[in-house]
């Protein structure tokens, strides 16, 4: 897969849900660039293991936001914060990499892998 080159891997032990999981192309002329959503489950400890994983792998730092949460919990000692989240862009920002990345963990043991190439995306919405 195309994301595979971005040094993206699929989390190991996890199951894919195929019902949740979708994808774009750049050779679907209707939907003209690359998207991958992939959606696993399993415990959450072995969600988060290879949450940070395939984010070291990949490069991908932990996201602002949730940094800045788990920062506030540790300074007012709040334990209920569970999840994770990995991303390669600021939410909002009008500066977006050429593609984005988001690895996510819910507390229910559900890994979410998203990656959009932005740039064919701004020309397919004709932004660009």
């Amino acid at each position: 897969m195309w994301a595979s080159r971005l040094g993206l891997t699929e989390p190991q032990g996890m199951t894919l849900d195929g019902d949740y999981s979708q994808s774009t192309s750049e050779r679907n002329v209707n939907e003209g660039y690359n998207s991958v959503v992939m959606v696993f489950h399993g415990s959450y400890d072995l969600a988060m293991n290879q949450a940070a994983a395939i984010a070291q792998k990949a490069g991908i730092p932990m996201s602002k936001d949730f940094k800045d949460a788990q920062q506030l919990a540790a300074e007012y000692g709040i334990e209920s914060l569970k999840g994770m989240a990995y991303m390669n862009f600021e939410m909002g920002s009008m500066d977006l990499p050429p593609y984005t990345i988001s690895i996510s963990v819910d507390d229910d043991g559900t890994l979410t892998l998203s990656v959009t190439d932005t740039r064919k995306l701004a020309e397919q919405m004709g932004d660009e």
